[in-house]
């Protein structure tokens, strides 16, 4: 999983960052792979075919989050994203949920939590990754940046932990890995965009899971 990409940041201007990411990526041998949003700098629509002919080079299943830079129905129409923004991935055991929480400061909205409700219940079987853009768990307080703690959110995914393998999220640029009340909760850094990093570095995060 990786984030914060930014196509068209000064650091990033014609995707030389994707170009790395998908290199580096392949090298370690992924077999699925999630873009966590702000794919764009700012949600020029130009940017997201080029950003998809990178992804579609790879060979492998990769699958895209709407973050608070994008331009939504941009990245929707480009990536084959349903209208709503949020959708569900199963392989065997394993399932992802894609929800896009893209509004700086805010919290998932009621039809996002009660879709995340219904998709971990029904998938009580499979092992489950929960995958958003904006954090709805605080795991950097003081920092000053956009994430929240949502209440709901947290009871949703704490009531469900015993089959959540963990909670992805970007947008906070700092790679963080935390465990609360049994759920694991990171955030894969960015790739594009050191800018409020406080670890001054580029990065993804790299599971491996095993039955």
């Amino acid at each position: 999983a990786a984030s914060d990409g930014h196509y068209g940041y000064w650091s990033n201007p014609n995707g030389e960052r994707h170009d790395e990411l998908i290199t580096r990526i392949l090298a370690d041998g992924t077999q699925r792979h999630f873009d966590l949003g702000d794919l764009s700098q700012d949600g020029d629509p130009s940017h997201y075919p080029d950003i998809k002919s990178k992804y579609d080079s790879m060979g492998v299943p990769y699958h895209v989050v709407i973050g608070n830079h994008d331009d939504s129905a941009a990245v929707k129409a480009t990536f084959g994203i349903p209208a709503d923004g949020f959708y569900t991935i199963t392989d065997g055991n394993y399932a992802w949920i894609v929800m896009p929480a893209n509004i700086m400061y805010s919290q998932m909205t009621i039809s996002q939590l009660t879709y995340l409700e219904a998709q971990l219940e029904l998938l009580e079987d499979k092992l489950v990754f929960i995958l958003a853009h904006v954090p709805q768990k605080k795991l950097q307080p003081g920092l000053g940046v956009s994430d929240v703690d949502s209440l709901q959110f947290i009871r949703i995914v704490e009531e469900h932990a015993s089959h959540i393998g963990a909670v992805v999220f970007g947008h906070i640029h700092t790679p963080t890995v935390k465990e609360v009340n049994g759920v694991h909760y990171v955030n894969a850094g960015t790739y594009g965009s050191v800018h409020v990093n406080t670890l001054d570095m580029y990065g993804y995060m790299l599971f491996s899971v095993s039955s």
